[in-house]
């Protein structure tokens, strides 16, 4: 990869931050608390793709959105920390993982266009 992509790859993380982990949280895990915006999309991507899919590439899917998603929260939040600043952290955070809820959706959509040629071709 040319240095230029990966400053530009760095310097557009670097914008998009993370809270630490003490203020990080899965909408999931709270009653009542439904994603929005890039998540949901991504969700309803990530669940049509995954409808496309059979057997083993299921099993493939879901394993490297929970990789994915692993992923995600360490990366916001190491681009999130912001020692005494806990709103610009907070901040940081919510931008990183909606810049990277859009990243991963259009994976998805690459992904589900795989899989409906792959299922055209039967």
């Amino acid at each position: 990869m040319a240095p230029r992509v990966i400053i530009r790859i760095l310097c557009t993380l670097a914008v998009c931050t993370c809270l630490p982990s003490a203020y990080a949280h899965d909408a999931a895990e709270e009653p009542g608390c439904e994603p929005d915006g890039a998540d949901a999309e991504m969700g309803s991507v990530y669940e049509f793709v995954l409808n496309l899919s059979d057997g083993e590439r299921k099993v493939l899917l879901d394993h490297a959105q929970r990789a994915w998603l692993d992923y995600r929260d360490a990366t916001c939040q190491v681009f999130s920390e912001r020692p005494g600043n806990r709103a610009l952290a907070a901040a940081a955070f919510d931008d990183c993982l909606t810049f990277m809820a859009r990243e991963r959706t259009l994976e998805l959509r690459i992904l589900g266009r795989l899989s409906e040629d792959s299922a055209a071709a039967y």
